[in-house]
């Protein structure tokens, strides 16, 4: 019979997908440092679901020290529990050993061994919650942790379609709720947006008088973005990744929802809705993490998007 699953239970599982997708963002880098961060984040996700399936069967017990006695307490506690043996051990141990070889011995993963670091991973993960809870571990949704609920709305709404492999409306609602958060916590930070459509900076010349100049207009919005996110403390690098696979969402006046994308990938693949879907989540938790309640950050009142 699976474990019986409590709020503590649920919150550690949610902690393991919350670092595996942040290792999931990082796998996307072609930066060294970035491969070998998201091998360690995908290793520590193997390990706290391990961790939680411990004291989850007895909680009396502690986690065993090092990650080869940390399987082997697991199998035995699973055996003892008629929950079968540890799937998958040969390939989590070997995203631990190139772990290892990355954080001890300075030696980078490369591209291929990334990419199965993040396939054993999932698959473990997987595998292991439904074994051990009978949860499915893709259906576990780091969105309940998202405060805001018109944003958090957006994203689960982005997560049910990436499980059902509909890339682009993930892509569209997982840009689509980042930037409603980025643009409402900018006004704090950065002041108004120009994410309509139909807006443009006007400027004045002796030749052509009062006229909107879209070159201006962009060059003012991307310094917004920028500064908007060194102030948040976030990734700009990663965010214009996900741009540009995302594109940017075009707003008409008085629209919740984007009128068109400008600008987006052309045939996004499943790896491209994961990384976008995975980007947003985590992007807003931060946001939240740093600014409290996105409709009034820093605990100021402001004109919503």
């Amino acid at each position: 019979m699976p474990i019986s699953t409590d709020s503590v239970n649920l919150k550690k599982l949610a902690l393991s997908k919350q670092i595996f997708q942040r290792g999931l963002i990082h796998s996307q880098s072609e930066a060294n440092v970035d491969k070998l961060m998201a091998v360690i984040l995908f290793d520590l996700s193997t390990e706290t679901v391990l961790n939680a399936v411990v004291t989850s069967i007895d909680s009396s017990k502690s986690p065993s020290d090092g990650f080869p006695s940390l399987l082997n307490q697991v199998e035995s506690l699973l055996t003892s529990t008629s929950l079968g043996n540890i799937p998958d051990r040969a390939n989590i141990l070997r995203v631990h050993n190139i772990r290892n070889d990355a954080q001890h011995d300075a030696r980078y993963p490369n591209n291929s061994e990334v990419s199965d670091c993040q396939t054993y991973t999932r698959d473990f993960l997987k595998k292991i919650v439904e074994q051990s809870w009978g949860l499915n571990f893709e259906q576990i949704s780091l969105t309940d942790l998202i405060q805001n609920k018109k944003i958090q709305t957006i994203l689960k709404e982005a997560n049910q379609a990436l499980e059902k492999k509909d890339i682009q409306t993930a892509i569209n609602e997982s840009v689509t709720g980042l930037e409603k958060a980025l643009n409402s916590v900018g006004n704090a930070l950065v002041g108004g947006s120009t994410m309509y459509f139909f807006d443009n900076i006007v400027t004045t010349s002796s030749f052509n008088g009062m006229k909107g100049n879209d070159r201006i207009t962009r060059s003012f919005k991307k310094m917004q973005d920028t500064l908007r996110f060194v102030s948040l403390g976030l990734d700009y690098a990663k965010y214009l990744k996900f741009k540009s696979i995302t594109g940017q969402p075009l707003f008409s006046v008085g629209s919740e929802k984007p009128s068109s994308f400008f600008d987006q990938k052309k045939d996004p693949t499943i790896n491209d809705a994961e990384f976008t879907v995975a980007f947003a989540i985590d992007s807003i938790l931060m946001i939240e993490e740093k600014v409290g309640d996105i409709d009034r950050p820093f605990g100021k009142d402001h004109v919503w998007f």
